[in-house]
């Protein structure tokens, strides 16, 4: 795993390409550096940028599925979900940072049609 400054910019260059691109397809090697990130082993400012790359990297992935497709990709897309969640597990001491947090954790818990995270029950 590399080092949070390096996995930072990993992550701000690879959302600056995917946006430009629409091109997620190229990162996959990032995407399996996310999806074992620990929140813990990483200031919140890298778990929050995470969970906003998997966030993304699921919006685009929503608008490229054709309808034939949508139940496979409603699987892959909790499953990545269950993950940005779990990035956005932390604690700082920002407010911007909390007020990001706060925000993406709605979003997040609506993609999972989750009320008890909506409502801060888990």
């Amino acid at each position: 795993m590399p080092k949070a400054q390096v996995l930072l910019e990993m992550i701000t260059k690879s959302v600056e390409d995917i946006q430009k691109t629409g091109n997620f397809e190229a990162h996959a090697d990032l995407f399996e550096l996310v999806k074992q990130m620990r929140p813990e082993d990483f200031p919140p400012s890298v778990s929050l940028a995470g969970a906003q790359w998997l966030i993304l990297r699921n919006s685009i992935q929503q608008l490229k599925t054709k309808p034939a497709l949508r139940a496979k990709f409603t699987m892959t897309s909790k499953e990545d979900m269950e993950i940005a969640w779990r990035l956005l597990q932390v604690n700082t001491q920002q407010p911007e940072e909390n007020r990001a947090i706060d925000i993406l954790k709605v979003d997040v818990a609506q993609r999972l049609s989750s009320p008890e995270r909506l409502f801060g029950i888990v």
